[in-house]
C-alpha cells in the first residue's frame, strides 16, 4: 500500500480529499459539473523534475480510480509550475451537458492500492486511456497492449484469447456476436488481431481477401466498438490473473 490518507477518505460534494501517493501530497476536490468533473492538485515545487514526477505520480493515481470505478478519469494540466500549485483539471465523457457515467458519490478512495510493479503500471494506464472518450480504434489498441505485457507475442496473445474463450465464454461481452466473429476466422482470437488489431494499424493488407479498414466506415467503426467490448474483459482478466492486479484494485 502506497497511499496514506491523512483526513477524509471519501471525496464529496466541494470537499477536499488529503492523502500522499508515494510520499507526495495530493490534494482531490470536486469540481464545477460545468466545466470539470473534479481537481487533482500537488503543492508548489521549485524542481522542473519534480514537477514532471508528480505529474507522473498523479497520472498513474487516476489510472487507479479509472481501475477501480471502471469509469474514464481524463487528466488535463490545467497549469502550475516552480513555486506554483499545480492544478490536474480531471473530466469525464460529457453527453447533453451531463457527465457519463456518473461520477461515484461519495467518490471512495480509501480501498484503493498501488501498483507495485512497471508492467502494473503501464496496464492501469493503458486502461485509463481505453476507459477515455478517445477513438474506438485508439482504444482498441490500447486494450490490446495490455494484452501484449510483458512483451508478449502476437501468436501467444492469440492462443491466450482463444484458451479464456473457450473455457469461459459467457464471461465475454456480447456471446452471440462474439460467437459470429469466431466463425469468421476459426477463433475469437485470431478474428481480434487479423480483422481488427492488423486492419487498424495498417493501411494495407498482405492477403487480397483481407480488406483494408474504412475509417470513414459506419460498418467498420461499429465492428471496432463491438470488438472493444470483447476486449474489456479480456484484457481485465489478463490484469488479474496474468499480471496480479486485483480485480477492482481493492
Amino acid at each position: 500500500m502506497q497511499f496514506e490518507f491523512e483526513t477524509w477518505c471519501t471525496l464529496q460534494e466541494q470537499t477536499p480529499a488529503l492523502f500522499k501517493f508515494r510520499g507526495r501530497e495530493f490534494k482531490l476536490l470536486s469540481g464545477d459539473p460545468r466545466d470539470r468533473d473534479c481537481l487533482l492538485t500537488f503543492p508548489a515545487t521549485t524542481e522542473k523534475r519534480d514537477i514532471r514526477a508528480a505529474q507522473r505520480d498523479a497520472m498513474l493515481f487516476l489510472a487507479c480510480l479509472s481501475w477501480e470505478h471502471q469509469t474514464p478519469f481524463v487528466p488535463e494540466f490545467g497549469g502550475g509550475g516552480p513555486g506554483a500549485e499545480s492544478i490536474f483539471e480531471v473530466d469525464r465523457i460529457k453527453h447533453g451537458g451531463r457527465w457519463w457515467p456518473p461520477m461515484p458519490r461519495p467518490l471512495q478512495l480509501k480501498s484503493l492500492a498501488a501498483p507495485e510493479t512497471a508492467e502494473q503500471e503501464t496496464a492501469l494506464g493503458l486502461y485509463r486511456e481505453a476507459m477515455g472518450y478517445g477513438s474506438e480504434f485508439y482504444r482498441f489498441l490500447c486494450l490490446w497492449n495490455i494484452l501484449a505485457i510483458p512483451g508478449k507475442p502476437v501468436e501467444e496473445i492469440v492462443q491466450w484469447i482463444d484458451k479464456v474463450y473457450q473455457n469461459a465464454p459467457h464471461d465475454i461481452a456480447s456471446r452471440e456476436q462474439a460467437e459470429t466473429r469466431r466463425q469468421q476466422c476459426g477463433s475469437l482470437g485470431a478474428y481480434l488481431n487479423e480483422e481488427c488489431r492488423n486492419a487498424v494499424a495498417h493501411a494495407t493488407r498482405s492477403h487480397p481477401s483481407r480488406t483494408p479498414l474504412d475509417p470513414n466506415s459506419w460498418d467498420d467503426l461499429h465492428r471496432i466498438s463491438e470488438a472493444v467490448g470483447f476486449l474489456i474483459n479480456f484484457a481485465e482478466l489478463y490484469a488479474r490473473q496474468e499480471l496480479g492486479l486485483t480485480k477492482r484494485m481493492t
